[in-house]
């Protein structure tokens, strides 16, 4: 049965607190490994290996320079800093959230602007670790 999600949140650790991200209008959470293959020749039948576990955020946002986490997140990309992040998703039936956690870095960092239009960032986080799901 189809699940009508939404976004509990988006944290950014600054030591030991948490700063939730304002203005998320989107946000896309992907785990993805890249298996080796190790067919021997002449094998009809495919043999893989677990590859290398990655994990990334993509975050679409109505950009808001008075918000401290924006900015924030813009520095984060000019300086390639590795800080601590959540991404929280609520989903029924009973509110159930579901929290990934990893180090992470912002790989792409973009502001989209047009004339007359609400300001959007785009943002991409690149978990750069293990990555806890609770």
């Amino acid at each position: 049965m189809a699940q009508n999600a939404s976004i509990a949140f988006v944290q950014v650790a600054a030591g030991a607190t948490w700063n939730t991200v304002a203005e998320v209008g989107s946000a896309t959470l992907t785990l993805e490994g890249s298996p080796v293959d190790v067919t021997e020749w002449n094998d009809m039948d495919a043999n893989v290996l677990p590859g290398v576990r990655r994990g990334r955020i993509d975050l679409d946002l109505y950009f808001d320079i008075a918000s401290g986490q924006h900015t924030t997140l813009e520095n984060y990309a000019a300086t390639a800093a590795t800080e601590d992040y959540r991404f929280g998703l609520t989903f029924p039936p009973t509110p159930t959230t579901r929290i990934y956690e990893a180090l992470g870095v912002i790989t792409a960092f973009s502001i989209v602007a047009q004339a007359g239009q609400i300001i959007r960032a785009r943002v991409t986080i690149q978990f750069a670790g293990t990555i806890t799901i609770t």
